[in-house]
């Protein structure tokens, strides 16, 4: 999961870092989320929704429609 997470971020230096960062959030968030902790769920999408675009948005991922 973290090498496609990686790949979609293009050639940056500390995508794997980035990569990894987002992964070991949305596990912590799933697991607050398992053990029923009460969160303010509309709140929590925008924000984790902010930082992967953040990560991954437009912008990051390589062009592919110059390998075609």
């Amino acid at each position: 999961m973290a090498q496609g997470m990686t790949a979609a971020t293009g050639l940056s230096e500390h995508a794997e870092l980035t990569a990894l960062a987002c992964l070991m959030m949305l596990e912590r968030v799933n697991y607050l989320l398992s053990v029923e902790v009460r969160l303010p769920r509309e709140e929590m999408v925008e924000r984790i929704t902010a930082i992967m675009f953040a990560a991954f948005g437009p912008g990051t991922a390589p062009d592919l429609a110059r390998r075609a």
